[in-house]
């Protein structure tokens, strides 16, 4: 693929952005499945499948320096290169000879995916000496009835698909301003994952805020019980609920303290109002820590959902522009705290909190933010569920699902294939010759782009599935489970261990192995800025950032 139309950087000049003071995004343009295999340790997953989708979360300023990288010759950092660039985003660069020339410059390529924040979570177990329990003695403390209360730190989602016995769902960043008021003085508090990271620095913030009770992380979390040869859970939603805040004057004395350890900011809201209001990239990214469902229910005008222990386990995710101030919101003074901590100790340079006193009545949003200007959005036709039962008993339409390859292994609409959008050049002009397609996607921006492609490609008219797979599943349709009608194989994605698709049970040996090693791999390369356990130095506020003149001085 001819690629002069872009300008490129070398290895040397990659590795000078990853040590200097710049706004970038470095981008991996691979599927997942691929970039898990290798890929460079700065480098956020950014595929061709949902590139349209998160681009503009993830990358609001569309000045901003984008670097794409991919595997040497295979052509996908110019085709996400040329998709960014039909968005608008024209500083662009491409890294000559890709990956591998990374590794010709004596650099380390990494397996897995969210690898800066798990390496993170094994050094704050190395420098606070995280205590952690085995899962033979924790099952041994339950047997014997002893007082123990375990907490799965996890989304509700994860916690729903298996849990530990007797456990209760209280996902991280809700930790220190939930469970305190739970439990008795004399309980051991078990907090756990689904392997290490989130359970680790989820025991650490309880213990570094200054809970008294005795906190254990569960070693290996439900991939250690399961191994050990303990049954698991499945279909609970025990989540714990939100305190009354009349309680939580002693929890927030607790998080204003890790503020002033940190030297944590706090910015005044009607400072915020002010910012809001001026150029887009002269303001912090503004990330909402809450539950998902709480944002959803309301949130801050330009905020982004971002659930408090999810950014530390997948920071890459949330933030993929480096060097950009961060502004973290919450509605309790709490949450946004212990991860504005977090994040600090991660090597993030500038992070601030805004004040919690005053948000709720400026949450006037709702529901799920769209990134994507609505201009940008190919039309495309719709069906519902009913009718596209009716065209494929008459065999008028081809069914082509676009979702995530695990999703489509558990369930699916009968004769619908499973395919890749980067691979659609490939497997669309042999599939069989049917009037029209319909297409199944995970949101309708990624199913409008998509749906454009094909059309061209297989020269009949294409439309969307309204509501996606859920809306067939909810019509009372029927589902087929497997891989047999895949086109594709299912690399679009990371798959977990302790799926089918994932490897199951050495699968799961091999990832806590992986989890442990890392720190000491990620130590030798460029763009490396943990602090853990240090106070970050007193340094001037970035210009973009809310200064502490505009937050009113407060730091409590």
């Amino acid at each position: 693929m001819p690629t002069d139309e872009f300008e490129f950087i070398d290895a040397s000049g990659l590795e000078a952005l990853l040590l200097g003071d710049q706004r970038f995004a470095l981008f991996d343009a691979r599927d997942e499945g691929l970039f898990a295999k290798s890929h460079m340790l700065f480098a956020c997953s950014l595929s061709l499948a949902d590139l349209e989708a998160r681009l503009f979360r993830l990358v609001p300023w569309q000045r901003t320096l984008i670097v794409l990288t991919s595997d040497e010759g295979d052509g996908m950092a110019a085709r996400a290169a040329r998709r960014c660039l039909g968005l608008g985003y024209t500083n662009l660069r491409l890294l000559r000879g890709g990956n591998q020339a990374w590794q010709r410059h004596g650099k380390s390529l990494f397996k897995g995916i969210h690898v800066p924040s798990k390496a993170f979570g094994e050094l704050v177990e190395a420098h606070y000496h995280t205590p952690m329990i085995e899962a033979a003695e924790l099952h041994g403390l339950m047997a014997s009835g002893a007082k123990v209360r375990i907490f799965d730190c996890r989304p509700p989602n994860e916690f729903h698909r298996m849990s530990l016995p007797t456990a209760r769902n209280c996902p991280g960043a809700d930790l220190l301003s939930r469970v305190p008021a739970m439990v008795d003085h004399d309980e051991t508090i078990v907090i756990n994952c689904a392997g290490r990271t989130r359970g680790i620095l989820g025991a650490q913030s309880l213990i570094s805020a200054g809970v008294r009770n005795r906190v254990v992380a569960l070693k290996n979390g439900t991939m250690g019980w399961h191994l050990a040869g303990f049954p698991l859970e499945s279909g609970r939603s025990d989540l714990v609920e939100p305190v009354d805040p009349a309680r939580l004057d002693g929890i927030r004395r607790m998080a204003a303290n890790l503020r002033e350890r940190f030297d944590i900011a706090v910015v005044d809201m009607s400072a915020w109002l002010s910012r809001a209001e001026g150029e887009p990239a002269n303001r912090p990214l503004l990330l909402d820590v809450r539950g998902p469902w709480e944002y959803q229910a309301g949130h801050l005008p330009g905020s982004r959902s971002a659930p408090g222990g999810q950014l530390l386990q997948a920071t890459d995710y949330y933030v993929a522009v480096r060097n950009t101030p961060l502004l973290l919101a919450d509605d309790d003074g709490i949450r946004a705290s212990i991860t504005a901590a977090w994040l600090l100790q991660m090597g993030l340079r500038d992070v601030s909190v805004l004040d919690h006193r005053d948000i709720s009545r400026h949450m006037t949003e709702s529901g799920t933010a769209c990134w994507l200007p609505a201009r940008l959005i190919p039309l495309v036709d719709t069906v519902d569920a009913p009718q596209l039962a009716r065209d494929l008993e008459g065999g008028t339409t081809l069914v082509l699902d676009l979702g995530s390859s695990d999703d489509y292994y558990k369930g699916h609409i009968p004769r619908s294939r499973f395919v890749m959008r980067s691979r659609l050049a490939h497997s669309v002009p042999a599939l069989p010759r049917l009037p029209c397609v319909t297409l199944v996607a995970d949101d309708a921006v990624t199913g409008a782009f998509a749906a454009r492609e094909i059309a061209e490609l297989y020269g009949a008219p294409v439309r969307l599935l309204q509501g996606g797979r859920q809306a067939w599943r909810e019509a009372g349709l029927p589902m087929q489970t497997g891989l047999e009608d895949a086109v594709d194989p299912p690399e679009d994605m990371w798959h977990i261990p302790s799926s089918p698709l994932g490897g199951l049970d050495s699968a799961m040996r091999d990832y806590l192995s992986w989890e442990i090693d890392l720190a000491a791999q990620v130590a030798r390369e460029p763009g490396t800025r943990y602090l853990v356990g240090d106070r970050p130095p007193a340094s001037p506020r970035t210009p973009e950032a809310p200064t502490p003149a505009n937050a009113a001085g407060s730091r409590n």
